[in-house]
């Protein structure tokens, strides 16, 4: 199912207060996929380019997580962010890695 505009909206406005919420606009509004952003890395986000480097994906096998490269070569890429989803993102990114 594809979500409407007002239906990511409403949703994101729902998450606005889960520790998650930068990954989930993530997820919503630039395409990234569920492993992709469990990959994110800390040396992945340049705040000062407004970058996050999507080079790695976890996924799951079984029980056992994985970590390996995104799921296609065009997958392996890098997306622009406003300053907003840069910061909320590294936040996140340094609640479960610490930083470089």
């Amino acid at each position: 199912m594809v979500w409407t505009p007002q239906q990511t909206a409403a949703f994101l406005t729902y998450v606005r207060r889960h520790r998650l919420y930068a990954l989930y606009r993530l997820i919503a509004l630039r395409g990234l996929r569920r492993g992709e952003v469990a990959g994110l890395r800390w040396r992945e986000v340049n705040e000062t380019a407004k970058t996050i480097g999507i080079n790695w994906q976890i996924t799951q096998l079984g029980w056992q997580p994985i970590q390996g490269k995104p799921k296609t070569d065009v997958s392996d890429r890098v997306i622009a962010v406003d300053t907003q989803d840069c910061h909320r993102s590294a936040c996140t990114i340094c609640a479960t890695e610490p930083p470089p």
